[in-house]
């Protein structure tokens, strides 16, 4: 009971804030244990009991459905996309968020082909870089500007040949 109260409390207020897999809320659960664990806030033997119930936590809140993973990946790839990532960034992200492989490629397989999506994240992505302070100040030139802002746009997973059209048009609006 001590375990339930203790880690529902920590367990409800991180989901208040964040939307995560089952898989994702297991380890933040694990490193939380461990972190309290070595602030000697539990002993040794709380943390073994309590690593042996994270998975009634977990299903717990699975079944009043906080995991409904198709809806949390579906608004992080759109998060992602207002951001400005490009697909491979995307991707990567989600990994790291812990989402199924088969679920990611689901997602992205109808992204992957759409050209004007690709168009609009580079020039997203290029807008951003041109208003940081050190693109503005003007001492560069056309050229210089081109080789920094492509090479982060390869940096940042961008398709250097698609990037590379897009920024030359676009710095010949300029």
């Amino acid at each position: 009971m001590r375990f339930f109260n203790y880690i529902k409390k920590y367990s409800d207020f991180y989901l208040s804030k964040y939307s995560v897999t089952k898989r994702k809320f297991e380890d933040i659960l694990k490193q939380k244990l461990k972190k309290d664990f070595f602030k000697k806030k539990i002993s040794t033997e709380e943390y073994d009991t309590f690593v042996k119930q994270i998975d009634g936590v977990v299903d717990y809140y699975n079944e009043i459905g906080l995991f409904n993973e198709e809806l949390i990946i579906k608004n992080k790839i759109q998060n992602y996309l207002m951001k400005g990532y490009s697909l491979k960034k995307v991707k990567s992200y989600l990994f790291k968020d812990k989402f199924h492989e088969e679920l990611i490629s689901k997602e992205l397989k109808s992204l992957n082909g759409d050209n004007s999506l690709k168009e609009s994240l580079v020039i997203k992505f290029i807008e951003k870089k041109i208003k940081l302070s050190k693109y503005k100040n003007g001492e560069l030139t056309n050229s210089q500007l081109f080789d920094k802002i492509i090479k982060s746009l390869v940096q940042n997973g961008f398709d250097y040949e698609f990037s590379k059209n897009i920024l030359h048009r676009y710095l010949s609006k300029c």
